[in-house]
């Protein structure tokens, strides 16, 4: 009788033991599961960022492309046309205005 006295006071005490086991680990798996949640709203807000981060940039790319074929574009217009910088200088005229003022 003893012997079974004892043995469910050990296994009473295994039971108030693993409830209290339980108990934290029920209380660490919710502490988690709201630090799981948590990290995954910012995740979510990261990869918006980040989506947004990058087609600003494509948008960037292609503006930065578009001009540069524009300008291309402008300047050999100008280079054919011979307007502007490519126009050519007229020689003449500079060489006699400094020959009129020396006329003897």
């Amino acid at each position: 009788m003893r012997h079974y006295d004892e043995e469910t006071e050990r296994r009473e005490t295994e039971m108030i033991n693993l409830k209290a086991s339980l108990e934290k680990l029920v209380e660490d798996h919710i502490e988690l599961k709201q630090t799981y949640e948590a990290r995954k709203a910012e995740m979510e807000d990261w990869l918006i960022y980040k989506k947004l981060k990058q087609e600003k940039e494509d948008f960037q790319a292609l503006q930065v492309w578009a001009a540069t074929k524009i300008q291309a574009w402008w300047r050999g217009v100008m280079f054919r046309k011979k307007l502007g910088p490519y126009s050519k200088k007229k020689k003449g005229k500079d060489m006699n205005k400094g020959k009129k003022g020396k006329k003897k």
